[in-house]
């Protein structure tokens, strides 16, 4: 199985995983959602981002903290979210 690895060609990876911050509410689980990256920029928001629900009732809120990744497409994804505490 090793050969398969081997005979790939060498490509850094440009996916990476990011710490984000939701930026509004959202309403409905049909909706996609809003995101801040503070390392790339502070006051830059990527909308339309696919995001996953977490159970059958909540939904991401502004200020809750989510993991958010790149995929090949350039499509924005939040692959998790924890609720804003204080």
């Amino acid at each position: 199985m090793s050969e398969i690895f081997e005979s790939l060609p060498d490509h850094p990876a440009t996916q990476r995983v990011w710490q984000a911050v939701i930026a509004e509410d959202v309403i409905d689980f049909g909706d996609r959602c809003s995101i801040l990256i503070p390392a790339l920029s502070s006051d830059t928001r990527f909308t339309g981002c696919y995001w996953q629900s977490r159970d059958d009732v909540n939904t991401p809120h502004r200020g809750d903290l989510a993991l958010a990744i790149l995929d090949s497409n350039q499509e924005w994804w939040v692959v998790a979210w924890w609720p804003f505490q204080l």
